[in-house]
């Protein structure tokens, strides 16, 4: 078994007495040093963000198998015609990038949630680079997850 080290810190602020606090489950890798955050846990889906070398990626994985390698597609989680809306959006935010975009193979992939106005909505990321800075952008898709498989 792989030796993992597991770090779970408090983002409640000021509220150490409250029992249900809010908590962030940072784990860590030991041999690769890749780090894994763990965003959101639904009934069939989790939401993570992975360090993958020098770029941070989204990831919506099975519960039952969240150390795949692969994350859904956003056609897998919402149907194929969510697909060309997806890049209709991504393309709009591909215009303001001054800088090269990474990790292209995962365009449909990378993918996470985000929480806004009391509801979650399916975000989007664009890795890029600049001269020697790599960076992101996050963007709302206006897509809310789907109720029927699970994934909140």
């Amino acid at each position: 078994m792989d030796d993992y080290k597991i770090k779970v810190e408090n983002i409640s602020k000021g509220q150490e007495k409250v029992e249900s606090r809010k908590e962030k489950i940072e784990v860590m890798h030991v041999n690769e040093m890749n780090k894994i955050k763990i965003d959101y846990v639904g009934n069939d889906y989790m939401a993570l963000e992975e360090k993958q070398g020098n770029v941070d990626v989204l990831k919506i994985v099975p519960v039952d198998n969240p150390m795949q390698n692969k994350g859904v597609n956003i056609s897998d989680l919402l149907g194929q015609e969510y697909k060309s809306l997806f890049e209709d959006v991504r393309k709009k935010i591909l215009k303001d990038i001054r800088g090269t975009v990474l990790r292209e193979d995962l365009k449909y992939e990378n993918i996470g949630l985000m929480r806004k106005n009391g509801g979650f909505w399916i975000k989007g990321r664009v890795n890029y680079q600049t001269d020697y800075t790599t960076s992101y952008i996050d963007f709302n898709t206006g897509f809310i997850p789907p109720k029927k498989n699970g994934c909140i």
